[in-house]
């Protein structure tokens, strides 16, 4: 009999998996394409993938010891055809998009493609464990890719798994440097028990909410920002920052605000479709009377110096330590006590690049991609960019008005920018 393959969670999935208490931690992209897709080549090209994300064919079990247990699962169980008139597409997008994903039984990844008489788009959810955004942009590319030598007739290259291990990560590093951030303090994120954006709790259905800001909206941001000497993500941080000090009556504003450690692979060209990310703490004093430019001025100075700064990696290196000596459960339960789950957060998935990002003859005309689907408390603004246009989003289960209240806070972020 032929043992099937197993493999123990990195530090970071861990992570991940802890996050788990609060919400399903599932990353989701929506991907328009200019013409119909093969159903057949787009299911062989799921398979193809598999050997280079090899998470993506397990199940997560935590009976025992945490695994990843290879259950042989291909594109036909990852894959999801539905054929809609052009009145229904809307709806069929957003359930699928709103999807859930059972990780101890099913694939990692769930890939609908909605067909209607407008267009094929296909919706993607994959488990955070498996990859962050950055990451799930990286899967986008290299399926495009597999997908058009497939329909092409043309060999595939040999697949090599992805990294996955935070050793290889900061395998650059020296030991020293290492030490360094051992030593170094760990700032925990800490938001007040009032910190919560007022939406009602609600049981109801999951509503993804956008704001899109096309190309000439996204170049007068772009501008004001260059003007000021800060990042387009310094202005999108800064205005919510400011909007949640309305909102909650709070001045003290503390949000983690993402940052891939990608930057520390010895080769920036490895393939990396897993969790790099990790988060940088942003807490800023808000007086309502003071104009946008000196908060603005008080994020950059903080994202600048903590981009200096290697802290971002110590919450890595300690849970890479701790589970080599706590048990998984043990780990779990006491989470919460070392690591804050933000009950407000932010997550920025930069841009998805559009060059040559063709699937066969179909050209990619759109791409965003959101977070986990949150419920009250918890409140999430994404953001990512494609074809020079940018997309503001909040998952959320609610009703009509909590979607009404949640594309108001959205609205004011615009304002605000």
């Amino acid at each position: 009999m032929i043992r099937k393959k197993s493999y123990r969670p990195t530090a970071f999935e861990r992570m991940q998996y802890f996050y788990s208490t609060a919400h399903e931690p599932l990353i989701h992209a929506r991907i328009s394409v200019s013409s119909p897709l093969d159903e057949q080549t787009l299911v062989d090209a799921v398979s193809a993938s598999i050997p280079y994300v090899p998470l993506l064919g397990c199940i997560f079990s935590t009976r025992l010891q945490p695994r990843w247990r290879d259950c042989g699962f291909t594109g036909r169980n990852i894959v999801r055809i539905r054929t809609v008139s052009c009145e229904e597409a809307a709806k069929a997008i957003q359930v699928a998009m709103t999807a859930s994903i059972s990780i101890d039984s099913e694939p990692q990844m769930r890939i609908t493609l909605v067909r209607s008489c407008a267009e094929d788009v296909l919706c993607v959810l994959v488990n955070h464990m498996v990859c962050d955004g950055a990451g799930l942009k990286q899967y986008i590319t290299l399926l495009a890719s597999l997908y058009t030598r497939l329909s092409a007739g043309q060999p595939l290259p040999p697949a090599k798994p992805t990294i996955r291990s935070a050793k290889y990560l900061l395998s650059g590093l020296h030991p020293k440097r290492l030490c360094n951030v051992l030593l170094h303090s760990y700032t925990k994120l800490i938001q007040p028990e009032t910190f919560h954006v007022p939406l009602a709790e609600n049981t109801q259905p999951p509503h993804i909410v956008t704001r899109q800001f096309p190309g000439e909206s996204l170049n007068a941001i772009k501008r004001f920002a260059r003007a000021q000497g800060v990042t387009i993500n310094d202005v999108i941080l800064t205005a919510y920052a400011r909007v949640l000090a309305h909102l909650t009556g709070e001045r003290q504003i503390s949000l983690p605000c993402p940052v891939d450690l990608r930057k520390y692979l010895p080769n920036r060209n490895t393939l990396s479709i897993s969790n790099l990310t990790v988060n940088y703490v942003i807490s800023v004093t808000i007086d309502p009377e003071s104009p946008f430019v000196e908060t603005l001025r008080a994020v950059n100075q903080q994202i600048t110096t903590q981009k200096r700064s290697d802290e971002c990696l110590k919450s890595v290196l300690l849970v890479g330590i701790i589970m080599h000596v706590i048990p998984f459960f043990l780990m779990k339960k006491n989470f919460s006590r070392a690591f804050t789950i933000p009950v407000v957060s932010y997550t920025n998935f930069g841009i998805m690049d559009e060059q040559g990002l063709l699937f066969g003859e179909s050209r990619v005309t759109d791409v965003f991609l959101t977070g986990a689907i949150k419920r009250a408390p918890y409140f999430q603004l994404a953001v990512s960019t494609f074809g020079g246009a940018m997309t503001l989003s909040s998952d959320l289960f609610g009703s009509e008005h909590a979607v009404a209240e949640a594309k108001a806070i959205l609205e004011a972020i615009a304002v605000e920018m």
